[in-house]
């Protein structure tokens, strides 16, 4: 019986070898590609996230000859949103493109005396008007703080920029003649210039959120359907919460 079981013994030790062995090439496996994805991790995050995609939303008005008065901030507040994807060009600067919507409504036709009425009317220009107003733009932004890479910026930091832009004006226009109104349809384009400006905040390591403001300056007067009443051309005012995501160059949105 002890020869039987001293037998068992030895021959129970190269299983317990075999799987002691096993075992440690298990773990020096695990941990070799372990260290490897931490590695892979960590170059991942050394190459800089120079492009991003950013969405906003917010409260938007026109300077618009029948859109109200500037003095009293008395105007039609209505939304406005727009999508932008930038690169970073230097730690200070970048580019984006940005495309977006706002709705425009002057005030009511009441809202002014009869004269100004009359004399809008024979001009053949629009005593009111509802606009869906599409625009685009390019512009560079700069940073008040350095920014290099989306590892190592700012919690907080300043921007501003101004660019070149096109926008159309698809609009119901509201017109005056022989005591009676009637509705004209018209799409109106214009050439702008905007002007943009925020602070951000950094909420991780790949998101921003920022409060922005901006204008944009159109060339022509017209975008409302009255020209040559106010001191100004026709500005769209924005203001908007910006929530900003840096791509990956490996996974794309991640």
């Amino acid at each position: 019986m002890l020869n039987l079981s001293m037998t068992s013994l030895s021959n129970l030790r190269p299983n317990l070898h075999q799987r002691l062995i096993g075992m440690a090439l298990a773990i020096l496996f695990l941990a070799f590609f372990g260290m490897n994805a931490e590695a892979q991790s960590f170059y991942k995050e050394k190459v800089p996230r120079e492009n991003y995609l950013q969405a906003g939303f917010g409260p938007s008005f026109v300077y618009a000859d029948n859109g109200g008065a500037l003095g009293r901030l008395d105007f039609n507040v209505r939304p406005a949103f727009s999508v932008s994807y930038g690169r970073s060009i230097k730690p200070i600067l970048d580019i984006r493109a940005t495309v977006g919507y706002q709705f425009y409504k002057s005030r009511e036709a009441s809202y002014y005396n009869s004269s100004i009425i009359n004399e809008w009317a024979d001009a053949n220009q629009a005593i009111e008007s509802t606009s869906n107003i599409i625009f685009a733009d390019i512009m560079p932004t700069f940073s008040l703080f350095k920014q290099e890479g989306h590892t190592y910026r700012n919690s907080v930091n300043l921007y501003a920029g101004a660019g070149l832009g096109f926008l159309m004006a698809i609009s119901s226009e509201t017109m005056l003649k022989n005591e009676g109104t009637y509705m004209e349809n018209k799409v109106r384009p214009a050439v702008y210039i905007p002007v943009r400006g925020g602070v951000s905040y950094r909420l991780d390591l790949y998101s921003d959120i920022s409060l922005e403001g901006g204008m944009l300056m159109s060339l022509s007067d017209k975008i409302d359907g009255v020209q040559n009443y106010n001191a100004f051309t026709d500005i769209l005012f924005q203001g908007k919460v910006v929530y900003r995501r840096y791509l990956s160059k490996f996974t794309g949105v991640n």
